[in-house]
């Protein structure tokens, strides 16, 4: 390994780690998405490992996420018990995804694309503002994009002589990504999509592709055994509660067109990576029809992770614009598909400058460097300029105010009261949880504007309400408190 790849490799996953871990402790800012999930899904995410921690007991109530997000939950509760419960330990392993995916890609495409790609790729997707924006908070897309990585690099180096070392790897490392969040099928049928096309050619291949299939059906099936069938009532009010599919072809076009005009920002947030992936995509198929009618080779299996790029991008494109909930963050595990694209034609672009000067080609790496990353840098230095810590400022008032061994509902009860051994119980998601739940004794909530069925079903009581303390908090900056009634 030469100097300059050992810059590279440590280099950048170091820098991505000190631009996420500086204001970790920072809060969302707002309006980069219509969604609210920066600020409501933190707490949702991390309710069910914190409550194994604090409580015993994954769940304390109907709301179960931990079932179809296993690996992350006992990431969390992994490390909860080393460093103790806290928003910035849950957000630490987006960190690390994102760290970790900047390496892989790096390490992974340096024999594919040569030093030149694997930066552009690395550089692309990890100094993105998505990126930036949701890796470094406690949410899913991180670690399903670095799953996804790892499974891309296991198709693209796969072998005769090591079909059963890449099938372990990509075959855990899809099961890992289905088991944190089933939409990410678009993208690995477009993974393997591209080892499918690979196996027309070479036959050996088609091995690989069982092996993949057989690992990720044995997962299923202990999933399935272990997890949903003796939890199927609470596993499916969790499902049903997320499950909006196109009923008819009308549908589809419809979404698919909203999609591709109004997208929740994603052309404003990431049109670097996605400018350049397209560039790349169309200089390195120009390359490979020139190689083939000149009977050239540039880089050695190039063509494998161009193919691979366009078949991730664009399945897990064409997924998200499936379906009628699309915020922006749902497009970050496919970042690392658009970035092998941007790549593959760096690739073929450092290759033919070659015999160029050495300064020429310096500048154009730095000018590169520059195009993918300072616009992710300015974004991410802008969000942290305007934002404060009231989540962490919130959740130390909470914990000198409620009572241990209570429970609290809201919307963001699992995020304010995260630290408080008391039961959290969500109540802002569709039918979980929406008895009366003052009749069954509960008296602490957490309420945004007022607006509480608490006043309709037991107004004497809400109007004797005690508001313990309050804050402002989520995309519209509401006003939330923590309340308690007689």
């Amino acid at each position: 390994m030469s100097r300059l790849e050992r810059i590279a490799l440590v280099g950048l996953p170091l820098l991505v780690a000190i631009v996420l871990l500086s204001a970790i402790d920072r809060d969302p800012a707002q309006d980069i998405t219509f969604s609210n999930a920066p600020f409501s899904d933190e707490g949702w995410r991390v309710v069910n490992a914190r409550n194994f921690v604090l409580l015993g007991a994954w769940a304390t109530d109907d709301w179960a996420l931990h079932m179809v997000q296993f690996p992350l939950s006992l990431a969390q509760a992994v490390v909860f018990s080393i460093a103790g419960v806290g928003l910035v330990q849950a957000r630490l392993i987006s960190v690390a995804a994102a760290v970790a995916m900047a390496g892989i890609l790096l390490i992974g495409l340096r024999r594919p694309l040569g030093l030149a790609g694997a930066v552009a790729a690395a550089v692309a997707v990890s100094l993105s503002a998505l990126t930036l924006y949701y890796g470094r908070l406690a949410l899913l897309e991180l670690p399903v994009a670095l799953a996804l990585s790892l499974a891309a690099v296991g198709v693209i180096h796969v072998e005769r002589g090591s079909i059963g070392r890449w099938a372990c790897v990509c075959g855990l490392a899809i099961a890992v990504a289905f088991g944190l969040k089933a939409n990410a099928l678009p993208s690995v049928l477009g993974i393997l999509g591209a080892g499918a096309v690979r196996s027309i050619r070479e036959p050996e291949i088609r091995r690989f592709l069982l092996l993949v299939i057989v690992i990720v059906a044995a997962g299923a099936v202990a999933w399935l055994a272990a997890i949903a069938v003796p939890n199927w009532t609470k596993l499916g009010a969790l499902i049903s509660e997320h499950a909006v599919i196109p009923r008819s072809v009308a549908d589809w076009l419809a979404f698919v067109g909203r999609f591709a005009t109004k997208n929740d920002r994603l052309f404003g947030l990431a049109w670097p990576l996605l400018t350049a992936a397209g560039a790349g995509a169309v200089i390195a198929i120009w390359d490979s029809v020139c190689a083939r009618r000149d009977r050239t080779v540039t880089l050695p299996h190039s063509a494998r992770v161009t193919l691979l790029g366009i078949l991730w991008a664009g399945a897990g494109l064409i997924g998200i614009a499936s379906f009628e909930y699309q915020p922006n963050r749902y497009v970050v595990p496919i970042l690392p598909g658009m970035a092998l694209l941007v790549g593959a034609g760096v690739s073929v672009v450092w290759t033919r400058m070659a015999d160029r000067a050495r300064w020429v080609r310096a500048a154009s790496a730095i000018a590169l460097i520059v195009v993918l990353a300072a616009p992710g840098l300015l974004m991410d230095a802008e969000w942290r300029a305007e934002t404060g810590q009231r989540a962490l400022e919130g959740q130390e008032a909470v914990e000198r105010i409620l009572p241990s061994g209570t429970e609290v509902v809201g919307g963001y009860a699992a995020l304010f009261a995260m630290r408080v051994p008391s039961a959290t119980i969500v109540t802002n998601v569709g039918t979980i949880n929406r008895g009366d739940l003052y009749d069954e004794g509960i008296r602490w909530y957490f309420i945004d504007n007022d607006a509480s069925r608490l006043s309709r079903d037991h107004p004497v009581e809400w109007a004797a309400r005690q508001e313990r303390w309050c804050t402002t908090w989520g995309q519209s900056g509401t006003r939330t408190c923590l309340v308690e009634l007689p």
